[in-house]
């Protein structure tokens, strides 16, 4: 069974040049919004900074923006799960 599971590791370096961890890797991303919120802040950074000929102040404006907004994001999810999870611990007992 050991040599079963090392070739199926080995036919997965091969394909794809790395492990399968698809699923790891999404539950992570579905935590944070902060990663999202810098890059639409920085569009729209970009965007304001040429519209307003500065660039530079621009792209400072959207990245703070869009990690203000993501950490936000973030804490409203978390509000809203550690919500439902009491409602659930009310609902047990």
């Amino acid at each position: 069974m050991g040599k079963d599971n090392k070739s199926n590791d080995l036919r997965n370096l091969k394909a794809g040049g790395h492990e399968d961890r698809s699923s790891e890797d999404s539950e992570e991303n579905s935590r944070s919004q902060v990663g999202l919120g810098i890059a639409i802040g920085t569009a729209l950074g970009v965007s304001f900074g040429v519209l307003f000929d500065n660039l530079a102040l621009g792209i400072a404006f959207g990245v703070a923006l869009g990690v203000a907004l993501g950490s936000g994001i973030d804490h409203q999810k978390n509000k809203d799960s550690s919500k439902m999870e009491s409602d659930d611990d009310i609902d047990n007992k």
